[in-house]
């Protein structure tokens, strides 16, 4: 092959690409929704009509209410998926469900491995102080999934010692408002414009500009309050911290879903004809969470079985441990673990002496999937705690393309997956274990299929 420095290389390039247009679509049932502190509210739904669309570039917008407690502190975790406990997408016609993605709180903790720091540091910081507390400066400062910390405050970082080791690299997990006086000092609205590529390793996550010539329906359902904030008494929500009084006030409103189009006639013309012609194959990821709650104890084991239900390879599987505290269930942390091992069929998947946590093997073995993420050091990723069994080689999980054939085939069998933990005192923990695989996507004229 001869090589052309740029300085002799003459020759025309051209490209193509696409020309997206931005439609905002209303929600089917309605665009408030009051919250519970306990349960699962929902589903508020959006119906995609037949055009050609990138999901990924598309946004959920909504705006987050909490009214103030007198004398008290409102506290909530930051990360705008924590608001979401579910998002399923299906095609109406044909029911093929393209997403159904369970536990968003303990899932988006989860998903800081697998997000750039160059989108962190592209993202809104965040303020001074407590969070503006008026509706109308709420629109002006619209946030997304994840937010840099640019801050050393203990409440900041959630009493850790990250901002310190790196005030501007670090990631805000809490977010506080002011003091309640009686009068809506202590008021939160917050509004949050979520791309759909921050549900990361799914369909939603999709960069490509598709179509499919039946209608998509996109749920949504809003988490209970408990699994992102609480009250205290002081800055610091550890301070007696109280779930959030009920009422019409404590709400999601201005919901809506900002849709990337494609204006490009040309292209979407070309992209229609192909689907409704030959049709078109996309590999897509898919994934399956599954939330285990053990009781106290010094030792916590567990399995899953893995199937082709789940989709024909699996190419990760991320298991992180939570507290069973109201407030911390979405804030993933290392706490107590010295030993933890993983197992397919018996055999460990990579390290068979167990991964020392007291010697930071967990992280000095697996650092390279890592790389490029937000999770930078040893400190962050026992902060932001993820175990992780590769298999898509020995690369960053950022960097990944799940959409590249890769993997450990469940085609044809099942496989047995086993988790073994040691803690240095008995623990009651929940571990939410989230198992990446991929299935094929085809687009005809007779709608849509998944595989």
């Amino acid at each position: 092959m001869e090589v052309i420095s740029p300085e002799l290389n003459f020759s025309q390039k051209s490209e193509s690409h696409s020309t997206q247009v931005v439609r905002d679509i209303a929600a089917q049932n309605s665009s408030s929704r009051a919250l519970s502190t306990v349960s699962t509210v929902g589903a508020t739904e959006f119906v995609i009509s037949p055009q050609v669309f990138n999901l990924a570039k598309s946004k959920i917008c909504f705006r987050l209410n909490v009214p103030e407690v007198d004398t008290k502190y409102v506290h909530l975790v930051d990360h705008g998926l924590a608001k979401i406990a579910r998002v399923t997408l299906f095609d109406n016609a044909t029911n093929a469900v393209w997403a159904d993605l369970n536990n968003c709180p303990q899932y988006a903790s989860q998903m800081r491995a697998a997000t750039k720091l160059e989108d962190l540091h592209s993202s809104k910081p965040t303020y001074a102080g407590a969070v503006k507390a008026t509706v109308a400066t709420a629109d002006t400062v619209a946030l997304e999934d994840v937010r840099p910390a640019k801050s050393t405050s203990a409440v900041d970082m959630s009493n850790d010692d990250i901002g310190a080791e790196n005030p501007y690299q670090s990631v805000r997990y809490t977010v506080s408002g002011a003091v309640g006086d009686g009068a809506g000092a202590g008021d939160v609205h917050i509004r949050y414009e979520i791309p759909l590529s921050a549900f990361k390793m799914t369909a939603l996550d999709t960069n490509k500009m598709i179509y499919n010539p039946s209608n998509l329906t996109l749920q949504i359902f809003w988490a209970p309050t408990n699994d992102y904030a609480c009250t205290s008494d002081s800055t610091n929500p550890a301070d007696t911290p109280v779930s959030l009084v009920e009422g019409a006030d404590l709400k999601i409103d201005d919901i809506s879903l900002r849709l990337y189009g494609e204006s490009n006639i040309a292209i979407s013309s070309q992209i229609m004809e192909r689907v409704m012609g030959s049709g078109l194959e996309l590999v897509v990821p898919y994934i399956t969470t599954v939330k285990q709650s053990l009781s106290s104890s010094t030792k916590h084991a567990f399995q899953q079985q893995l199937s082709s239900g789940m989709g024909s390879r699996v190419i990760a599987i991320l298991t992180t441990p939570f507290s069973n505290t109201n407030f911390q269930s979405s804030i993933g942390k290392l706490g107590n673990i010295t030993r933890y091992d993983s197992k397919i069929d018996n055999i460990s998947v990579k390290y068979p002496k167990g991964f020392n946590c007291l010697k930071n093997e967990h992280w000095s073995l697996n650092k390279e999937y890592f790389k490029g993420s937000i999770i930078q050091s040893p400190v962050q990723h026992n902060k932001d705690i993820v175990f992780l069994d590769s298999f898509f080689g020995e690369k960053s999980l950022a960097d990944l393309d799940p959409t590249t054939i890769s993997g450990f085939s469940l085609q044809d069998r099942m496989a047995t997956y086993q988790l073994e933990f040691d803690l240095s005192s008995a623990t009651a923990l929940t571990y939410l274990t989230t198992i990446v695989a991929q299935k094929t996507l085809k687009l005809s004229a007779g709608g849509s299929m998944v595989m």
